[in-house]
């Protein structure tokens, strides 16, 4: 098995994000709060280390067994990019997807015990189930596994904040509401701006999902009525970021994140105009990629947070 095709099957790239992701918000949104009010974290550098394998980990596993699932939609869908069943066997997948869903228990596992509070660890087999089922009948719906995919890209912001929860309501109450301002639009432009990405892979996937029999969005609203929602949700983005402009949160940002801010407002009217024009899957499939690009817009935002 070659190195690169692990690195590819469990989306590599996309897991140094989930880990970013979950740093930021720990060392700079929150981290840079509780340094100004002399405030110890809940999480120590290791348990936060921890936190964030087992998010990777429960991450990996789900692209592990979609791939498994989804071999026959992907080789009309994306031939060029399949890789369970060519270059990863099936067994070898499921023995991947099957460690991966142990390391993360562990780490989880660990957590739970290093803080005392064994109550919250029904969240991982709960999401790792949720996991589990998404290829099979949560995606099959043409609204549930969008929304199921976006809630858990937003979700990641939200279980470092959650993880946090005592240590955070100790904060005074500007402080307190500035942070929870910023980690609320944040995980708001996590939610919808997947939940754009994921009708617009619908749009370019409409010939395998139609093959497989599965209701997408794309197939079961139509073309025009899908999106018409991308450009209501665009819009929900664009009232989002503007609403920065008018929060002491924008006080916050240094030169670049000024800058930044207008500059996706930009990106979201020309991805518009794109998308009116797209009729072809390459041209559906080019909007997708410039999608993925914009959710590290709101990473990029989180690093411009210098709290004064």
């Amino acid at each position: 098995m070659a190195l690169t095709a692990l690195l590819r099957l469990v989306r590599f790239p996309n897991l140094i994000i989930v880990g970013i992701t979950q740093w930021l918000i720990a060392q700079l949104v929150l981290g840079q709060a509780y340094q100004k009010e002399s405030i110890t974290p809940v999480l120590s550098m290791t348990e936060l280390g921890f936190l964030i394998l087992a998010t990777i980990c429960v991450t990996a596993l789900g692209y592990v067994v979609n791939d498994i699932l989804d071999y026959q939609i992907d080789l009309v869908n994306r031939p060029d990019k399949v890789i369970v069943g060519r270059k990863i066997s099936v067994t070898l997948a499921k023995v991947i997807a099957i460690g991966l869903g142990a390391i993360g228990f562990l780490a989880a596992l660990y957590l739970a015990i290093s803080k005392g509070e064994l109550e919250w660890l029904w969240l991982y087999p709960l999401f790792t189930g949720l996991l589990l089922l998404y290829p099979t009948v949560l995606k099959r719906h043409y609204l549930l596994g969008n929304l199921f995919v976006a809630f858990a890209c937003a979700g990641t912001a939200g279980l470092v904040w959650l993880a946090e929860r005592s240590a955070w309501r100790e904060l005074e109450v500007l402080l307190q509401g500035q942070t929870q301002h910023l980690i609320v639009l944040f995980m708001l432009y996590a939610f919808v701006a997947t939940w754009i990405r994921e009708i617009v892979k619908d749009l370019e996937d409409q010939e395998g999902d139609r093959l497989q029999g599965r209701q997408s969005m794309a197939l079961r609203w139509g073309i025009r009525r899908a999106k018409q929602l991308t450009w209501v949700l665009t819009l929900v983005l664009l009232v989002a970021l503007g609403h920065l402009f008018s929060t002491s949160l924008f006080a916050e940002l240094n030169n670049f994140g000024v800058l930044l801010v207008p500059t996706l407002m930009a990106l979201l009217l020309y991805f518009s105009w794109i998308q009116y024009h797209a009729q072809e899957q390459k041209d559906y499939h080019r909007l997708s990629q410039y999608w993925k690009f914009f959710m590290l817009g709101g990473l990029a935002i989180l690093f411009c947070y210098q709290l004064s």
